[in-house]
């Protein structure tokens, strides 16, 4: 995606999708930082992926972890997942431990 769709302007976003039998998920979204509050890139990036979904009439669309906000100005719903793992080390545990408490002190 570029500025105000002029060629010379340098990308400041950029999209890799998945098309499935009956989704569609938009994988890799990168950004152009110094633009994602001035220019809304990522929200833009957002709404492109969705209309590329509506184009292979997917049937449902996922947009994966993270920015609940922009999301649901989308119409997102939030899904709560679980995931286990089992390690062979104590080291691994303890860091994983540790993300678990920084996601939960920051819900």
């Amino acid at each position: 995606m570029r500025l105000h769709g002029d060629p010379a302007h340098a990308p400041v976003a950029f999209g890799a999708h998945f098309i499935g039998a009956h989704h569609y998920a938009p994988m890799i979204i990168g950004l152009d930082y110094e633009h994602v509050r001035s220019d809304h890139s990522y929200r833009q990036a957002l709404r492109q992926a969705l209309l590329r979904a509506r184009v292979h009439r997917s049937d449902r669309i996922l947009l994966g972890m993270g920015a609940p906000l922009e999301k649901h100005r989308f119409g997102a719903a939030v899904e709560h997942r679980c995931a286990y793992a089992q390690f062979g080390e104590h080291y691994s545990q303890e860091v994983l431990a540790g993300i678990a408490a920084e996601s939960l002190a920051a819900a």
